[in-house]
């Protein structure tokens, strides 16, 4: 077996980079909060179920993450957020840097939550 050496903290740069994120909602005044979970696990029904309660009195964003498809976010969408899609093409979870790739296009004093 062969291993190959990273000369890179891939985990300290996430974390520096979350911690960016994490800032800029501070700055704009942003409630955020990240849902995690496996394959059915219910996450597209929770944000559904959040999004149908809040959506009335809150500028809602939802960033989903998911292989190819945005299918979870056309539903969560149809409740009332603003859904952002990253296609990643490999795994659903999204990292800080995805995050931070879309934050860097937004006008962030257009939402809430």
């Amino acid at each position: 077996m062969k291993i190959i050496e990273l000369n890179e903290d891939l985990i300290g740069n996430n974390e520096r980079l979350a911690s960016k994120n994490s800032e800029l909602f501070r700055k704009y005044n942003i409630k955020s909060f990240d849902i995690v979970g496996a394959i059915g696990a219910g996450k597209t029904a929770l944000l559904e179920a959040i999004v149908s309660r809040i959506s009335d009195d809150n500028k809602v964003l939802v960033i989903n993450g998911d292989v190819a498809t945005r299918i979870d976010a056309d539903r969560i969408e149809q409740h009332g957020a603003k859904t952002i899609q990253v296609n990643t093409g490999r795994e659903c979870a999204l990292n800080s840097y995805h995050i931070s790739q879309v934050l860097k296009n937004l006008d962030l004093n257009n939402y809430d939550t």
